[in-house]
């Protein structure tokens, strides 16, 4: 054990959970566990990390790194979370914005029922099991072997093995009812070439972007259909935040 680096995060964690809290996570986390829940103030129900996983990089990225603090406004009424992951995003926007509908999207079957665990207390949490994808139809993973945190997406046929539903935005936004999404996470590891390559059916309805860029292609994709003449564009971390100008 690192014994310096345990005590630089105790006292990292202390400022977001407390100190008693963030010993207990490095007792229990040094016994290499499957999984730790950590109780995070002014959430409903603790919140799981995985070992031996992205899971804690992803969790200090959300709550102590500011990966998603963007300013959104009060009145925020829908977020659609694309890559929701095990759901740390997720809570993270439903506790900032308790009167918005989170519309969570996730294909992994794992990643899903954490996701579920994570986002239970929160009332305005709908998730859904799929891929984000430009059309409707049917996706499955492309890469299986790899770790959860980084399944991409291909297209497939209704009966492969492994085939599960591709939502499109217009789908979501029908499936809850609202005309508009106010912010669009997306971090679907690279779909986003995809689906900023002809965005015409649903860009008009979108205000603004949270998008985790993955390669030159898609990057340029984004750029194209995301001008900045159109949007204001700012780096959050690994992600980059377009918001449309009035």
């Amino acid at each position: 054990m690192d014994f310096r680096y345990t005590a630089n995060r105790i006292r990292r964690w202390s400022s977001l959970v407390g100190f008693f809290e963030a010993l207990r996570f490095e007792v229990v986390w040094s016994c290499r566990p499957r999984r730790v829940h950590v109780r995070v103030p002014g959430y409903p129900n603790p919140l799981v990390i995985r070992g031996g996983s992205s899971d804690i990089s992803v969790f200090e990225e959300v709550f102590m790194e500011g990966e998603f603090d963007i300013c959104l406004p009060r009145e925020t009424k829908l977020i659609i979370d694309g890559g929701a992951n095990v759901g740390y995003s997720t809570a993270f926007f439903a506790h900032r914005y308790p009167k918005a509908t989170v519309v969570a999207v996730e294909p992994s079957m794992e990643n899903g029922s954490l996701l579920r665990a994570n986002c239970e207390g929160f009332g305005n949490v709908t998730v859904i099991d799929g891929g984000l994808w430009p059309v409707s139809g049917f996706l499955r993973i492309a890469n299986p072997d790899d770790a959860a945190w980084s399944f991409r997406c291909e297209p497939a046929e209704e009966n492969q093995k492994g085939a599960f539903p591709a939502y499109s935005v217009e789908d979501l936004l029908r499936q809850v009812g609202h005309e508009r999404c106010d912010l669009l996470k997306l971090d679907i590891e690279g779909a986003e070439e995809q689906l900023f390559a002809d965005p015409r059916t649903w860009l008009p309805r979108v205000d603004a972007i949270l998008v985790e860029v993955h390669g030159r292609g898609a990057l340029a994709a984004i750029k194209a259909a995301c001008p900045l003449s159109h949007w204001a564009q700012s780096d959050f971390g690994e992600k980059l935040f377009l918001l449309r100008r009035p």
